[in-house]
This record gives C-alpha cells, structure tokens and sequence, in this order.
C-alpha cells in the first residue's frame, strides 16, 4: 500500500512539473511571438510595398511602350493612343491580386477630370521660356491674382531663371531674398521642378495649386495647338472668344474633345487656313490667331509626357484596395526617363 502512494505522489508530481514546463513554455512562445510579430508584419508589408512598385512600375513601362506606337510622329492631339485611352490604361489587372492605372489630371475650361494615359507637357506654358506678358496674363486668370501681383510673380520668374543679379521691375534677386527671415540666395538657373516656384516672390500655396497644371519645366517652350487648354490659349494672346473657336474646332462633330473624330492641325504653317476653315472666325480673331502663329510660341507636337501610375492591391474579392502607391513620371519621346517619383 505504501508502494503505491509512492507512485501515485510521484507521477502527481511528474504532471505538476510537466504542467509548469508548459506553462513556462506558452508563456515563452507568447513572448517571443509578440516580440516578433511586427517583423513579421514589417516582413509582409515591406514584400506588398516591393509588389506594388513593381506593378506601379509595369504601369508606366506599358504607357512608354504606347507611345512608342504612336502612328502620327508630325503631329500630337488629345485622340492619340497615349492620350485618352480607358481600355489600354484602366484597371489592368496583373496576377490575381494586382491592378495598375495609368492617369492623369486634365484641366479644360476650369474643370478638371481624371483621363487615362499620358499627357503632353507641351499643353502648359514652359516657365523656363514664357515672355513676362505670357507669365502675366497666365497668373492672373488661373491663380485669380490682382494685375499687380502677376506682375511681381512674373518678373520674380524672369529674375530666378535668367544670370543676372539686376532685378526686373517687380521682380527679385539676391537682395530680396537673403532679407527673408529664413533667406536664401536667387538661383539664376532654370526651374528644375515647378515646386521651386514656391520660392518665387509672392508666390503662395494657393496661387500654387491654381496654376500649377498649367505650367512646366519640360520642352522647347512652344506651345501645342492640339492639346493646350483655354487658359493657356488666352495666356498666349488669344481672347477668351478665339480660345472657344479654337476649342470647338478641335472638338469636331460630336464636340467631344479627345474622340475619334477630333480635328487636328497638322502643321503651324497651314493651322490659320484649318481653323478658318473650321469655324467662322471674325476679321480681327484672324489677324489675333495668324499673330500668335507667327510670334513662334506655338507648334502642333509634344515631346515630353507626364503620367501617373496608380497600384493597389485587392484581397478577397473585396471592391477597394487595402494598399496602394503611385508613380509620377516623365517621359520623353526617346523613352527616357525625365521625372520618376514614388508616392
């Protein structure tokens, strides 16, 4: 009998000491798993962030290799394959998890809307190139600015780009610049990217955001008839009238822009006979239209292009995206890279 409360006290024993082993144990694996699970997650989430730019990625390849097929190399307008193209830029689903979108803002008559594909730099005033008068009247009718504050934010452009240190009339250099509380010299060099105009006198982040689509550093400086908007038309020396025509023009029979049955000017040389043409255009919108042709600001071509590519990552059939990354890029007609941003 004794043997026996021996055994039964010492197996009870064994499971005491078994239980406590497990116990320390569990306890052991909730440390450590709670001191590993954000690695692990860091793991999983720096693998979806690889995935996404390589699909963001993949987006912007497929819009290069769009243009590249573009059949028209003399002229450039908004029915172009890379320009508005839903099918080709839309949703493209890559595996069963990825998607990509290729898009872009577009600004027409003050309204913008989201398109899909590139669009042309050459639509927007250079501000590397533009005359004071074209900075001007683009600040006051985009940025809603007074007559005098254009004048200081398109000279103030003037003076940062040219290699001087004599300032413009309204404009700034060195002298005004280093005054500020937090100064800094005046470049005299040209814009690398349009977020320097933030350091431009009078300049703001309003005025900024106003005109921003409008503007860019890319290009020779001359304007594409076949795809600016009415802002930039009127900033060229067009009226607000001759703007519209040029427009409705364009537009075609369906007066729809960006469609199939778009018009399109084919060269600077013959675009005063197409427009005329085209619509019925009073003696003096002639003369205003055949001044801007000849002034040499403006082309019928593009040769920069501007995308961004949208990526996601959708799980469980669910209808949005859990992660997403974008890609901002330019691209010139040689497919070189000119701007590459992850956002």
């Amino acid at each position: 009998m004794l043997m026996k409360n021996r055994a039964r006290i010492k197996r009870g024993s064994i499971l005491v000491v078994v239980l406590w082993a497990v116990f320390f144990l569990g306890a052991l694996a909730v440390s450590i798993y709670a001191l590993l699970a954000p690695q692990i997650g860091l793991v999983g989430r720096l693998k979806d962030r690889t995935r996404l730019f390589h699909l963001a990625q993949a987006g912007a390849q497929k819009a290069i290799v769009l243009l590249a097929e573009d059949d028209t190399p003399d002229w450039d307008g908004l029915k172009d394959v890379w320009a508005n193209n839903e099918e080709a830029f839309k949703d493209m689903r890559l595996g069963e998890e990825g998607y990509v979108s290729v898009s872009y803002a577009f600004v027409s008559d003050g309204e913008e809307e989201t398109r899909y594909g590139l669009v042309d730099e050459e639509r927007k005033i250079n501000i590397n190139k533009a005359a004071f008068d074209v900075l001007k009247q683009l600040f006051e009718v985009t940025g809603q600015t007074t007559s005098q504050t254009a004048s200081d934010i398109a000279d103030s452009i003037l003076d940062w780009v040219d290699e001087d240190s004599d300032p413009r009339e309204n404009g700034a250099e060195d002298g005004y610049y280093q005054g500020l509380t937090r100064g800094y010299a005046c470049k005299n060099a040209k814009f690398q990217i349009l977020e320097e105009l933030l350091l431009i006198k009078e300049m703001t982040q309003e005025i900024f955001d106003k005109v921003s689509t409008h503007l860019t550093v890319y290009g020779n400086g001359k304007v594409n008839l076949n795809t600016a908007g009415k802002y930039v038309l009127r900033a060229l020396g067009m009226s607000d009238a001759l703007a519209d025509k040029l427009i409705q023009f364009r537009r075609g029979n369906d007066n729809q822009e960006a469609t199939a049955d778009d018009n399109v000017f084919e060269s600077a040389g013959s675009a005063a006979t197409a427009l005329s043409s085209g619509v019925s255009l009073a003696a003096e919108e002639a003369d205003q239209f055949n001044g801007v042709v000849a002034s040499g600001l403006v082309d019928v071509r593009s040769d920069y292009f501007r995308g961004e590519s949208h990526a996601g990552l959708r799980y469980d059939d669910e209808d949005e995206a859990r992660l997403t990354t974008k890609i901002v890029f330019v691209v010139d007609r040689e497919k070189n890279i000119r701007y590459w941003r992850e956002q």
